[in-house]
């Protein structure tokens, strides 16, 4: 895997948690009541798909490594293209319980990849 690969999965990885930071703690009807707070997670998953869909351009082996990958970016589509239908239940849980998976998994990949000193610093 090349630094551009592991940097975009870097990104992502970083968004994941950023978008955990941001619902911690917070409960489904204060997420519901929070514009703020729902931007901010709905534009990390954005990252986070944007930054996955070009690291698997880079390199398309690192689609097998996420299986979750395809959910993230009809999610991102979804929040693009179709943001009137958003279900603000199915964000706050994916930012609270499926985020956490995606970026333990990030980790992983980019440890393999001899970037574990940067996980190490940017946490």
């Amino acid at each position: 895997m090349n630094d551009r690969t592991s940097k975009l999965l870097l990104d992502a990885y970083l968004a994941c948690g950023d978008m955990m930071s941001f619902v911690d703690g917070v409960t489904l009807e204060a997420y519901n009541e929070s514009s703020l707070v729902r931007s901010a997670v709905e534009r990390q998953i954005e990252i986070a798909a944007e930054a996955l869909a070009k690291a698997i351009g880079l390199d398309p082996s690192v689609e097998e490594q996420l299986p979750e990958y395809h959910e993230v970016r009809g999610m991102r589509n979804r929040l693009a293209h179709d943001y009137e239908r958003t279900n603000n239940e199915f964000v706050w849980n994916a930012a609270n319980n499926r985020a956490p998976a995606l970026r333990e998994r990030l980790g992983v990949i980019l440890t393999d990849a001899g970037w574990g000193h940067v996980l190490n610093a940017a946490t």
